[in-house]
């Protein structure tokens, strides 16, 4: 599993935002700490690779 955190300025704006991302496996092994992660995302972005 991979975290990656990244500050985003909003343009024109003296505001910024953080995102914190995370790469979360389809794997048995992380699924208790990945249900406590996505209790109450305010985003959720799905991306998969079907190659």
């Amino acid at each position: 599993m991979d975290l990656v955190v990244k500050t985003v300025p909003v343009p024109d704006t003296g505001d910024s935002v953080e995102l914190f991302i995370f790469d979360s496996p389809g794997k048995e092994l992380f699924s208790e700490m990945l249900d406590k992660l996505w209790e109450s995302p305010n985003v959720l972005c799905l991306v998969y690779d079907v190659t």
